[in-house]
């Protein structure tokens, strides 16, 4: 549990936010107060591992506890009134959260209780620069096996194209291969990766793999330039403006491209522009609203609420039929 507990986070801080939590929230309660301090512990081991890993294990409890957490605490302390009936939490908190803490908890136990000291996700640095140095094109190949691998995609049925989903991503290895290796940082590459993903996202309308693989981007800048804390806070506080901006536009957008719109940045342009001019993104009622955006939770508590009183039990069936398609 060394990735746990002996991890140099700043805990001042973290005890500051928790006493901050009780002064502004003093309704809450005791569950949705742990919740918040197991979800704010993953999320300062995130922030303050991002100079020296590549932080998969923080960035999957931070999803985690943010779902299953964050979002059910919101929602049972005041704004499921602002909820669409369906995504309301469906059982008492008490029950609710009897059952996601000790399930979380486990969940990241079970992430670090082999990790021992980060192995596998602290690169390098020193070796990966000598090998790209040593194979100067390498890099150029995996973004043009990437991009090659999106657009043949596109030609195969939903079996295939994930697969060339999965080589895909190996334009994002190049990209970050570019900038751990390199002496300088290449800008024009990176534009061109990202701004592919950008367009494929407005395409879409779907915005995750784009807000992954710059988090991502963010841990390998970090590791290479080994940015200070302010410099990392302003960059947390963009990056959570962008990510409202989009939760709050998101299901317009869907809607403008859906009666027959382009799915392009001039649509998304003219989408935030409405949306500026209505309400504004910072309007509570909406932000409070798009509180479901973060709360898997209440997935979980309509299962609770209709197995087994009015669905019985699949006794493992589903994931039976999911081990059998992973295996075919």
């Amino acid at each position: 549990m060394y990735t746990l507990f002996k991890v140099n986070i700043n805990w001042g801080a973290y005890a500051i936010c928790a006493i901050m939590i009780l002064l502004l929230f003093p309704s809450l309660s005791w569950y949705s107060y742990f919740a918040l301090l197991i979800a704010m512990h993953q999320f300062f081991l995130l922030f303050f591992s991002m100079n020296s890993v590549i932080p998969i294990r923080y960035l999957l409890g931070s999803f985690m506890c943010l779902q299953m957490f964050v979002g059910p605490a919101l929602a049972y302390n005041g704004l499921d009134q602002y909820q669409y009936f369906l995504y309301r939490m469906k059982v008492p908190e008490a029950e609710y959260f009897s059952y996601a803490l000790p399930a979380v908890i486990l969940f990241i136990l079970g992430l670090h209780i082999n990790a021992k000291k980060l192995d596998g996700e602290v690169p390098d640095v020193k070796r990966i620069a000598e090998y790209a140095q040593q194979h100067p094109k390498l890099a150029y190949w995996l973004i043009g096996i990437g991009f090659g691998s999106s657009l043949v995609g596109n030609f195969f049925g939903s079996e295939l194209s994930f697969v060339f989903y999965l080589i895909g991503s190996a334009k994002f290895i190049g990209a970050f291969l570019l900038i751990l290796g390199g002496t300088r940082l290449k800008i024009g590459p990176l534009i061109i990766i990202f701004s592919s993903i950008i367009l494929s996202s407005l395409s879409a309308g779907m915005f995750h793999d784009l807000l992954t693989w710059l988090i991502m981007l963010g841990a390998v800048i970090c590791i290479r330039y080994k940015p200070d804390t302010t410099i990392k806070l302003i960059a947390l506080f963009a990056f959570i403006i962008m990510v409202v901006v989009i939760q709050q536009v998101k299901s317009t957008y869907r809607a403008a491209t859906g009666r027959g719109q382009e799915g392009d940045f001039e649509t998304f342009s003219t989408v935030v522009e409405q949306q500026n001019e209505s309400k504004g993104f910072f309007d509570f009622q909406n932000l409070a609203s798009n509180n479901v955006r973060i709360n898997q939770g209440f997935i979980i508590t309509n299962i609770m609420f209709t197995v087994p009183d009015k669905v019985p039990y699949a006794n493992g069936a589903e994931l039976i039929q999911l081990l059998e398609a992973a295996f075919l």
